[in-house]
């Protein structure tokens, strides 16, 4: 096996406010995304969105189109980010080979013709976390190390001293009479 797929069709808001937790499961969860010597890929309906698992072992893993992009190659009007979630691993691309170690990703503009994805170690195998999006323009291939990431901490780094007050939040005149904290 190298290469599986299933295809989610978009559910309306309505129809997803209506749904028990069994059928949202069935229609939004993705729980096999990664098998080993295997790619398994979800394509969406939702703006044709692809989301996917590379999980190479002893042997390369080639990137394969499959039916619903319809094209022959599966990046010739798609482009894919790769990041990595196991061990040290490596994606080719056209004949370039591109270390990939844990947490690092990989962006791969359209057009590229031959994508591996490989392993370090067979032991220790590398979980290609794909996501890849319709593209209307070629950009290069560019590898994002985690060391090269800008952290950014969002929100104030001090806890909380205490819950806000009701009046703070919301003006007594417009809030309804039966407002939680009446």
């Amino acid at each position: 096996m190298t290469t599986d797929f299933d295809i989610r069709f978009a559910i309306d808001p309505v129809s997803a406010g209506g749904m028990n937790t069994d059928e949202l499961r069935e229609h939004f969860l993705i729980e096999e995304l990664f098998t080993p010597g295997g790619i398994n890929w979800t394509y969406t309906h939702y703006d044709r969105m692809a989301v996917g698992g590379a999980m190479p072992g002893g042997k390369a893993l080639p990137l394969e189109a499959i039916k619903p992009t319809g094209t022959a190659g599966f990046l010739d009007r798609r482009e894919l980010i790769a990041v990595n979630i196991g061990g040290v691993g490596t994606i080719a691309v056209d004949g370039t080979d591109h270390p990939v170690g844990p947490r690092d990703m990989l962006y791969i503009g359209m057009g590229a013709a031959e994508v591996s994805f490989a392993s370090a170690d067979a032991g220790a195998p590398a979980k290609f976390y794909l996501l890849s999006a319709p593209a209307h323009a070629r950009h290069p291939t560019k590898l994002i190390r985690q060391g090269d990431a800008k952290r950014l901490d969002l929100g104030s780094q001090k806890p909380p001293t205490s819950a806000p007050s009701s009046s703070s939040s919301m003006p007594t005149a417009s809030r309804p009479a039966n407002w939680w904290w009446d």
